[in-house]
């Protein structure tokens, strides 16, 4: 058993590029004392690149990067994985985990949510009402997404909601009025720009619009991760590869090797990951670059015109 002992992280060594994708895979059943799980890292594209071997029964349940080290949530806490594996304890108990723009951590403990600093203290604890299994924060800094199912006996056969809560004034906010069609079976979320919601499920992965509204279904698993190239995501939980879908069509583009027989993928992230909260959104040009750039295609189109000549 590894001590939770608070380190330094690791960061990611310069074996790995930009926009790899990271799959935290363990044989079904998992968490028996015979159970290996790895981090099985692909490139953009879905070819295989290497594998990160993690210790006996620590699968985790959540990964996400946030400057150049991974981050992952095992056996309710939150560590930095190493390129070799090596496991460093940074803060706990813990499920599902998000960064802020300023480096704070949130991380879900059952109906709680807590706030770190950059340097690990616990510095805000919150109240929720319902159970958070994944969560995600908005790019306002203040608005928390989570998934949540009320507390009980049998919670598998409760129907989930997208609930939401407010970092900022502690309160809870009216949750999505979505109709989410399973009982129990929902994964992974993402926020995208605009605050549409990324939703994976046991039946398909769905786009919620802020009002409520699904928006698009996709196929595929409760398992995703959102490519940095801002235009597709990665799925897994419903075949024995991880896929990548474009966000407006669906169309499959790519998809890894086939990770094993009686294998299961519990969590994805990608180097680069635009998470709502930490991404920069694409540079728009200001008006002076506008006209430098008009100025440019103007002298172009002369020259180009003095060449015909």
């Amino acid at each position: 058993m590894i001590a939770l002992t608070f380190c330094a992280a690791v960061p990611v060594s310069a074996q790995f590029q930009p926009r790899d994708l990271f799959a935290s895979v363990a044989p079904i059943p998992a968490f028996q004392n015979t159970t290996e799980p790895s981090i099985q890292v692909y490139t953009a594209a879905g070819s295989f690149r290497s594998t990160i071997d993690l210790p006996t029964n620590f699968v985790p349940l959540d990964l996400n990067f946030y400057n150049s080290t991974l981050f992952g949530s095992i056996i309710g806490a939150i560590y930095s994985i190493s390129p070799s594996g090596s496991l460093s304890g940074v803060a706990g108990p813990a499920g599902s985990f998000v960064f802020d723009a300023n480096g704070n951590l949130y991380v879900a403990d059952q109906a709680a949510l807590k706030k770190y600093d950059s340097s690990f203290s616990v510095v805000l604890t919150f109240s929720l009402p319902q159970f958070a299994s994944h969560i995600d924060l908005a790019a306002d800094q203040c608005t928390m997404y989570y998934n949540s199912a009320p507390q009980g006996p049998v919670p598998a056969l409760i129907p989930a909601t997208n609930a939401r809560y407010n970092v900022c004034t502690a309160q809870s906010l009216s949750p999505l009025p979505t109709a989410i069609p399973t009982l129990g079976s929902i994964g992974a979320l993402r926020v995208l720009p605009g605050n549409d919601v990324l939703l994976g499920t046991d039946t398909g992965i769905l786009r919620i619009r802020p009002d409520g509204t699904i928006a698009q279904t996709y196929s595929g698993g409760p398992q995703i991760a959102l490519d940095a190239d801002r235009t597709s995501f990665w799925e897994a939980g419903r075949s024995d590869r991880v896929r990548k879908l474009d966000l407006a069509s669906g169309s499959e583009i790519a998809a890894t090797v086939p990770y094993g027989v009686n294998m299961i993928v519990f969590s994805l992230t990608v180097i680069g990951e635009p998470r709502a909260a930490v991404a920069s959104p694409p540079a728009i040009p200001t008006i002076s670059e506008w006209l430098l750039i008009g100025l440019g295609i103007t002298l172009a189109i002369v020259g180009l015109s003095a060449f015909k000549d």
